[in-house]
Parts: C-alpha cells; sequence; structure tokens
C-alpha cells in the first residue's frame, strides 16, 4: 500500500442513525483522521451551509449521507457536472440500504455511494485513499500492498469462460489463502459476469457472418490479489458508451436482476467503473474484501463508484504486459500453462489406472473361469468320473473334497467382492479439483485389490496340488483294490 498522504476532508454527519450506528461512524471519522485533515458537519445541516462552507476551499473529499447526496444536486454542479478530475462529492450508508431504497438514477454523470456498514476500518480506509488521490483512482495498485503481483492477459474473440476460470483459480495466492478460496464460487460468478460483458453484451459478440480471428483484441483483464484485498480490472472499447450510460448501465436495478452488471453488483464488495474522457475506453474493477461481504449482504447496497476520467490520470495503461519497466506484471499464461501441465499428469494417470482397471477385470474373469472348471471337476470325481460307474470313496477323502469345494465357492465369492468393489471404484468421478486429494487413495485401494486376487489365486494353485494328490491316492486305492 502506497504511503498515506494528508488530505482535506468535509464530512456531514447522519441525523437518522440509532446511538449504535452513530457510535461506528464516529470510530469510521476517527479513522480517516490518520490520513486527512477532517472537518465535521452536523447532520441537519443544510446544502447552503455545504456550499458556504466548501467555497473558495479547496478539499479533496465531501461526504454526505446517500440520501442528502443524492438531493444535493447543487454541490455538483458548484464542482462541475462533467468534471473528470478534482474535488469529489461522495456519499456514504452507515445503515443497511436496500438498492431500491435509492430510486431511479440521478440525472448528473456520477455517482459515488461508500458502504460504511458492512466494510471495517481498514477497508474502508484503502477505498478513501484511493479516492482521494487523481492518480490512484484507477487500476489495481493502489487498493494492494506494495510489491504484489498483477496478473494479465489479453482477451481475443476466441477467449473461452473455461479457460479464464482455470487460469484465476488456479494462482497461487487463490487458492493457498483459505480466505479467497473459500471465496471461489463468489469468483466464478463475476468472472462469469466480466466475461459475458464482453462475449454476451459488448464487443465480443459474434454476429452472422463474423470471423473469428485470435488477432482481434476485445478486452484487457488483470487480477490482483494481496492478503487483504483481491481484484479483477477489466478495460474495453465499445462503440459508443457515455458517462450517462455508464451509470445507467450499472445502477442497481431491481427489475432486472440477471444481467452481467447487475450480477457484479449484488456478488462483488465494490464495484467501480470508470469511463474514459473523449473515449469510449471503460474500466471496471470488481473487488473482494476477506470479510465475506457480498456472500452475507447479497440483497443489500455494496459499495458502488462510477464517475469518468480523463486519460491523463491513468497510472496502469490498459493493455499493458510484463515489461523490464512495469516488473509487477505478470503473464496469467504462466498459470494457465502451469493448470495444462498439471491436467496432462492427471490425464496420464487417469489412463493408467484405467488400464490396471482393466487387468484386474480380466484376471478376475480368467481365474472365475478356472475356478468353475476345477469346481467342475471336484463334482465328476465326487461321483467317480464321466461314464464310469459310481465307487464308494473312502470317507477321508470325499470329506476332504467337500472341505476343497468349500473352500473354491469362499474365493468365489470373495472374487466376486472383489470385483464389486473395482466396478464401484471405476464409477465414482473425480474432478480436477478433487484429483489432488483423492488420486493416491484410489490407486491404492486398486493395489491392495490386486495383492488379495494375487493371494487368492496362490491358495487356489496349493489346493489345486492337493487335488492331485488326493487323485494319486485314489489311483494307488483301486490299484490295490
Amino acid at each position: 500500500m502506497q504511503t498515506p498522504k494528508h488530505y482535506e476532508f468535509v464530512f456531514v454527519m447522519d441525523a437518522r442513525l440509532n446511538n449504535e450506528k452513530k457510535h461506528k461512524l464516529i470510530q469510521i471519522t476517527n479513522a480517516l483522521r490518520s490520513i486527512a485533515h477532517l472537518e465535521i458537519l452536523d447532520g441537519n445541516c443544510s446544502e447552503a451551509e455545504l456550499l458556504k462552507k466548501i467555497d473558495g476551499k479547496e478539499y479533496h473529499i465531501v461526504f454526505a449521507p446517500w440520501y442528502r447526496y443524492l438531493a444535493w444536486t447543487k454541490i455538483e454542479a458548484y464542482y462541475g457536472l462533467t468534471r473528470t478530475s478534482g474535488p469529489t462529492f461522495a456519499g456514504y450508508f452507515c445503515d443497511k440500504t436496500l438498492p431500491y431504497e435509492i430510486g431511479e438514477q440521478v440525472g448528473y454523470y456520477r455517482t459515488i455511494l461508500l458502504d460504511f456498514f458492512n466494510l471495517n476500518l481498514h477497508e474502508i480506509t484503502i477505498l478513501i485513499q484511493s479516492l482521494a488521490n487523481d492518480k490512484q483512482r484507477s487500476g489495481l495498485k493502489a487498493l494492494l500492498d506494495q510489491n504484489t503481483p498483477i496478473y494479465c492477459e489479453n482477451w481475443s474473440i476466441t477467449k473461452k469462460l473455461s479457460e479464464l476460470l482455470d487460469s484465476v483459480l488456479a494462482i497461487n495466492e487463490i487458492k493457498n489463502e483459505l480466505a479467497w478460496f473459500k471465496r471461489s464460487n463468489t469468483l466464478r460468478i463475476c468472472l462469469n459476469a466480466l466475461w459475458s460483458l464482453i462475449y454476451e453484451e459488448g464487443p465480443g459478440k459474434i454476429e452472422i457472418g463474423q470471423s473469428r480471428s485470435p488477432k482481434n483484441l476485445k478486452a484487457y483483464f488483470q487480477v490482483g490479489v494481496c492478503t487483504t484485498f483481491l481484484g479483477f480490472r477489466l478495460c474495453y472499447t465499445t462503440a459508443s458508451y457515455s458517462p450517462k450510460e455508464a451509470l445507467n448501465s450499472f445502477w442497481p436495478n431491481q427489475k432486472n436482476p440477471s444481467p452481467a452488471a447487475q450480477l457484479l453488483l449484488k456478488f462483488s464488495d465494490f464495484l467501480r467503473i470508470h469511463s474514459i474522457a473523449d473515449t469510449t475506453d471503460i474500466e471496471i474493477v470488481a473487488g473482494f474484501f476477506p470479510s465475506t461481504i457480498a456472500e452475507n449482504t447479497l440483497q443489500e447496497l455494496h459499495t458502488f463508484w462510477v464517475e469518468p476520467l480523463i486519460p491523463s490520470i491513468i497510472s496502469e495503461p490498459p493493455f499493458e504486459m510484463p515489461q523490464p519497466y512495469s516488473p509487477h506484471l505478470r503473464n496469467l499464461l504462466n498459470t494457465n500453462n502451469t493448470l495444462t501441465n498439471t491436467a496432462e499428469t492427471y490425464k496420464d494417470k487417469h489412463f493408467s489406472k484405467a488400464k490396471l482397471l482393466q487387468t484386474a477385470m480380466d484376471k478376475i474373469t480368467d481365474l472365475k473361469k478356472e475356478l468353475s472348471e476345477k469346481i467342475e471337476k471336484i463334482n465328476e470325481l465326487k461321483h467317480g468320473g464321466v461314464g464310469c460307474a459310481p465307487i464308494p470313496p473312502p470317507p477321508d477323502a470325499e470329506a476332504l473334497l467337500d472341505a476343497l469345494q468349500d473352500r473354491f465357492s469362499e474365493v468365489d465369492e470373495q472374487i466376486h467382492i472383489i470385483k464389486e468393489k473395482i466396478d464401484e471404484i471405476e464409477k465414482r468421478k473425480y474432478n480436477l479439483a478433487d484429483h489432488y486429494i483423492k488420486v493416491s487413495g484410489k490407486e491404492m485401494e486398486i493395489e491392495i485389490l490386486h495383492q488379495k486376487i494375487l493371494f487368492l489365486k496362490k491358495k487356489e494353485e496349493n489346493w489345486i496340488q492337493q487335488i492331485a494328490n488326493i487323485l494319486k491316492n485314489y489311483k494307488d486305492i483301486r490299484k490295490v483294490s
């Protein structure tokens, strides 16, 4: 995180809050004093009083409760409705707020609504520091710890959603950090929404007769992740997109909750959209904090930040790839290649296991066939052989043959049980995420069954030898008689 600087803030308190919420708001203002000179105004002040306060003075941010922020249009007019830098007028809410409560879209070009109810003090400070400095309003670096790598890639018209999901979720900082790993479903939804903005609603949408040239870049994507913040950044160009159109697209709309923009509002902890002045470029940043805010407050309003910026204050240019002068950037494809190699290794092991299963099945079939033949031979011997008159065998030999037949029946039952176990193992379904945990256990189980088959076969050979001895005794007895 960059070194905190001191700014000038004006903060209008919220007169509607109960004592508990007021106490939290006081804690927030005290935390902001560590990065800014803060002037507090009573919650019952009027718009005229606020205008008088800021007139002729340079404040970086003026905070007001969300309902006053939406109603006090003269503050925006004072600073300039079409401004693309400079002082900021921002609204906040420090109580549970639902999207329908804020009403229809306001008439100006920007909306900044900050969530002071769900975010903790550290998370609020991160956002305010980024908001206060023009050079830190765009990109991801201002929201991340210092020297945090940022993974990036260009999206062509052939970009697949599955590749995006696999590449991002395989990043070590995500899969090895429990706070982010447990939010993998939320991350998937937001990645899906970002992908849809390009390939289902935006410039990547395939029209009839349009070619799929991979050279035709459609968007630029970044992922930045540290222990305190995870962010997705998407930059792309549209045919025509004014600041008002950008605000209209992302304004909370309860009547149409399913489009990609509305999903980003619901499942991200904060959403920031910048339209670049004098261009048709758009920058979208979806941010997440370890406190899992969105999962616990899906129906509530989260931090929502839409405004136009001039290109000169964009500190992290879109479509910038890893270079010697940008050591913080990493190519997301490296992560994807690692994942591909892992998938190939898994594929090889899968075929090896399949081959082992097939070999085991063949051996079981052979053993069952051989066992069936031996049982048939035993039955023939008990009746004196095929085509021969029954010769009463010695009692001890008959008892021994009965015992051997019982043993063979037991072996047949054991082999049947082993076959069922192998069938059960073969029918199990494993995905790539389960491979690292389950594959070694599956191979061990197969190896144990294989050893059991070898043991049973060895016992069978011993019994065959015993049968041979019994036949020899029979011949000796018949010669004597």
